[in-house]
């Protein structure tokens, strides 16, 4: 919806021809009545058997609609597609374990710059006996 989104008009490009080796614009310029001819790219015509589009990041929330029109012509085989991208809420108990395990972290980087301090300087005034508990 971003008219902005470069990232985003190159991925629609990117799904909606195949990545096809010719221009959107040189698509839509081309008419042609040749339903098979290879320079038709409008109809996927030039484009791969198989289409690996990889993993890609939905950060945009709300429903998002998906179709492929390549097997949409009057036949039983239509591939359509909803995806709905929705805000995660940690449940309260993911809550309790993140909040327990980021105390322990801290405390634990605690201890340990301590024991390293102590290792270093073993004759500082914080672990004389004196301040040992007893």
């Amino acid at each position: 919806n971003d008219p902005d989104n470069a990232k985003g008009r190159e991925l629609v490009r990117k799904f909606a021809y195949l990545d096809q080796h010719r221009t959107r614009d040189s698509c839509l310029k081309q008419v042609t009545n040749d339903a098979q001819s290879d320079k038709n790219c409008l109809l996927l015509n030039a484009a791969s058997a198989y289409f690996d589009g990889g993993l890609v990041r939905m950060d945009q929330l709300g429903t998002h609609h998906v179709m492929s029109t390549r097997n949409n012509d009057f036949s039983n085989r239509s591939q359509k597609a909803s995806i709905t991208v929705v805000r995660r809420n940690l449940t309260l108990w993911e809550t309790v374990i993140l909040i327990a395990a980021s105390v322990a972290t801290i405390s634990l980087i605690g201890y340990l710059l301590a024991a390293w301090y102590a290792f270093r300087k073993p004759n500082s005034w914080l672990f004389s006996k004196r301040y040992r508990p007893r």
